[in-house]
């Protein structure tokens, strides 16, 4: 099923870049490039239909010579609607380095730059501009900054929302937000030239339209533009762009969590882990383990450390015992004392963990994903299984909805690579629709620990479940 595109309103204006165009025609492209799942209206995904993107080039001459007719597009009064939050800026600064020769004017530009960047949610530049910005020394490198935080520092003090910055390698990307800061890396593929064109612009204005975080909307737009570079690499236009579908077209992430570099994390030796309920007492862990299933998770909150012990050593016996993949949530120092199969992370837990003890320990990892950032972000330490979600609102706990659509494209791209398991409030009711994305597995809570009658539910979604896996 397509979703729902509205038509003939959002639109893209280019000022001072090449020309104004309506974005419409790439979202009806990438709408047609990205498979929908979803029947029901009200998960049904609809493009907002009013959504303003500018793209604004400052070169040399615009910064210096041209700074008031800048500011005045910038500022003009059909930008200024916002009381729909319509409005998307993304800024591109395009400076030689001869620009910082000029001493005299540097404390001029400086000024006129932040007027501009003022009116700007992402700033797009490349590393010749980071000192302009920064007030710094015209030799600070982009490492440095880096080093010392000060990008991140940057961002504060510019007031902008993200910052995408080109290093002297065409082949790298910096990424900085006020929760994030990444490295997106290509073995030999060129974007300059086609940022250049605001091909890197349109799209990243495409998937914020869609409703995208900036830093999903930089990865999306990056792996669009390369995917389709590869298949059109002579004649590619605005209107070639389509929804990345290929891992290979997806940059490579460095961030604080894979700074030492260390092997894959011990596999699963299977795509699909079958049905993984997750429960929160050994009560549960024995029962289900009873009736045949051989992935289980163990997520344990509000226990005092020297019982948590016990727990774990425990449910490490029964798990042994049963010969089942049993993960603990959360307290990996327990899960490897006690050598169990494995062990499940949030996103917020991976900058705290020894990732590399658990590794090797050879005990299995899995990570908690919502969106494309956070799921490349998971694959650069290479985990055993990637866990998505929230699918469906759940009372769990509070969650990022990341809806049917979603899954789907992120199975069509990882299901190959990694075992991929959905959660989030998925029941008999809706577990096939699920299971129809590509994903491998389908984690469960409470349609199983709330049920009348856990037996029968345990036996219905497992049903479901190995149906599933024999079809495909």
């Amino acid at each position: 099923m397509s979703p729902k595109l509205l038509h003939n309103t959002a639109t893209f204006t280019d000022h001072f870049g090449t020309s104004q165009f309506k974005i419409e025609p790439m979202l009806t492209s990438m709408a047609a490039s990205s498979e929908q799942v979803e029947s029901d209206s009200e998960n049904t995904q609809a493009y907002v239909s009013n959504k303003k993107t500018i793209r604004l080039v400052v070169d040399d001459d615009a910064l210096n010579d041209n700074f008031n007719a800048v500011l005045n597009a910038l500022c003009a009064p059909e930008h200024q609607d916002t009381t729909n939050k319509i409005l998307f800026t993304i800024t591109e600064l395009c400076f030689c380095p001869l620009l910082f020769e000029k001493n005299t004017s540097r404390t001029l530009l400086h000024t006129n730059l932040q007027k501009i960047i003022a009116h700007s949610d992402m700033l797009i530049c490349n590393q010749v501009v980071l000192p302009l910005l920064a007030y710094a020394d015209a030799k600070t490198s982009i490492n440095n900054l880096i080093n010392t935080e000060g990008l991140s520092e940057l961002l504060s003090a510019l007031e902008l929302d993200s910052l995408l910055i080109n290093s002297t390698s065409e082949t790298q990307w910096f990424y900085v937000s006020n929760r994030h800061i990444a490295n997106f890396s290509y073995t030999a593929v060129d974007l300059l030239q086609y940022t250049q064109k605001g091909l890197l612009s349109a799209a990243i204005a495409s998937f914020s339209i869609i409703g995208k975080r900036s830093c999903d909307a930089v990865v999306l737009a990056l792996s669009a533009l390369t995917e389709s570079i590869a298949n059109m690499p002579k004649s590619l236009t605005f209107n070639d762009l389509t929804w990345p579908k290929d891992l290979i077209h997806y940059p490579v992430m460095n961030t604080s969590i894979n700074q030492i570099k260390c092997p894959a994390f011990a596999t699963t030796e299977t795509l699909s882990l079958g049905l993984y309920p997750v429960v929160d007492s050994l009560e549960w862990l024995e029962r289900l383990l009873n009736l045949g299933i051989k992935t289980i998770q163990l997520r344990i909150k509000d226990t005092p450390f020297p019982q948590l012990d016990l727990v774990v050593k425990k449910a490490a016996l029964l798990g042994a015992n049963f010969n089942a993949r049993l993960f603990i949530n959360d307290y990996w120092q327990l899960a490897i004392k006690h050598q169990c199969y494995g062990v499940h992370l949030g996103q917020e837990d991976l900058d705290n963990t020894d990732l590399a003890a658990i590794q090797q320990a050879g005990l299995r990892l899995g990570v908690s994903t919502h969106s494309e950032f956070e799921w490349l972000r998971a694959i650069s330490i290479k985990p055993s299984y990637i866990a998505m979600g929230t699918v469906y609102p759940t009372n769990t706990k509070p969650a990022i909805l990341i809806g049917l659509n979603n899954l789907h494209n992120w199975s069509r791209t990882l299901a190959k690579h990694f075992p991929l398991v959905a959660i989030g409030g998925i029941k008999l009711d809706n577990i096939i629709p699920v299971l129809n994305t590509g994903v491998g597995s389908v984690a469960v809570v409470s349609a199983i620990t709330h049920a009348d009658n856990y037996k029968q539910a345990t036996a219905l979604l497992n049903q479901c479940q190995q149906l599933q896996f024999r079809s495909d």
